[in-house]
């Protein structure tokens, strides 16, 4: 899928037979670096859907394996899942460089807050919601 067209914080939505890819941890299935006691800590069983929470920028995914693979490297004992979107997908402008501060993230204007804001991975969207496929 290319996207050179849309620039960061448009949104879209993908045809009906287009997937794109979710990294998780391997032990939990769960967020990547978020401590499952937190209130933005997801798992991500087959089968099922899974909504953003309230108030986020989306559920973090890329748009193709690659970029997905690349970024789980970094991550450390992960796995890449495939996922179908749900609703509208954006591309974000921003995320949050240090997870620990997401609730921080989202209740102040980031455009002038640099400490927190970084550049997302390159093929990073965020969705209104997945179906777990695998």
């Amino acid at each position: 899928m290319k996207l050179t067209a849309l620039r960061p914080g448009n949104s879209f939505i993908l045809q009906s037979n287009q997937y794109l890819y979710k990294v998780i941890m391997k032990k939990n299935r769960g967020s990547m670096i978020i401590e499952s006691s937190s209130p933005y800590f997801l798992k991500y069983e087959a089968g099922k859907i899974i909504k953003a929470i309230e108030g986020s920028i989306g559920i973090f995914c890329f748009i193709n394996e690659n970029h997905a693979i690349n970024t789980s490297f970094a991550l450390g004992d992960t796995l890449v899942i495939k996922v179908k979107p749900i609703g509208k997908i954006i591309i974000p402008e921003y995320i949050c460089n240090l997870l620990i501060t997401l609730k921080l993230f989202y209740n102040i204007n980031i455009k002038h807050n640099y400490k927190i804001k970084h550049i997302p991975p390159k093929g990073t969207v965020c969705c209104e919601s997945v179906e777990v496929l695998e």
